[in-house]
């Protein structure tokens, strides 16, 4: 018996918003697969440069897994920036139901909780690294493509982790899969 594909949720926002905290907390919820941009960089490109073409790389391979997981059925979560929103783009031609959530808070609050992060997925001083201009950064030296129409908007700052994760159940229910 055939799965029916399952939509995909896409928790996007500058680092630091909140996306690794809420992401876990969601995919536990629904039972989802978790997909971290993170620690798939680790593989994909074991000693980044964050360049736009290697980003483009990362951001394609995230949306081509996430992708073939819904298509068999698993629910999924997805934890990326996606500075340029290609991954969002590219993951729309392979799935049909792609829900974005947008995070959003100040450049204060997300230096200080990456500053505090004691899980880094091996990535360290971000804010540090772009300001003294050693990588590109989306919200620091790099743009950042927000979601157009996001299925929910979330101020970080305003609501736990946990009221986000409810706020995302209810504006998009428990998914299929």
């Amino acid at each position: 018996m055939e799965r029916k594909e399952s939509a995909v949720i896409w928790i996007t926002g500058l680092p630091g918003s909140g996306k690794s905290t809420i992401s876990r907390i969601l995919s536990r919820r629904i039972n989802a697969e978790w997909l971290r941009l993170d620690e798939i960089r680790k593989i994909i490109t074991p000693e980044p440069s964050y360049t736009h073409e290697e980003k483009l790389i990362v951001y394609r391979s995230l949306a081509f897994i996430a992708g073939y997981l819904a298509k068999r059925g698993f629910r999924v979560v997805v934890d990326a920036t996606d500075e340029t929103g290609e991954g969002r783009r590219t993951l729309r031609k392979i799935v049909r139901d792609i829900k974005v959530v947008q995070l959003e808070c100040s450049k204060e609050e997300r230096i200080k909780r990456e500053e505090e992060r004691k899980d880094s997925a091996g990535v360290r001083e971000l804010y540090e690294r772009a300001l003294r201009g050693e990588i590109r950064l989306a919200g620091v030296n790099a743009p950042y493509k927000k979601e157009e129409s996001p299925a929910v908007m979330i101020n970080t700052e305003e609501k736990s982790p946990d009221e986000a994760v409810e706020m995302i159940v209810k504006e998009i229910g428990e998914i299929n899969g």
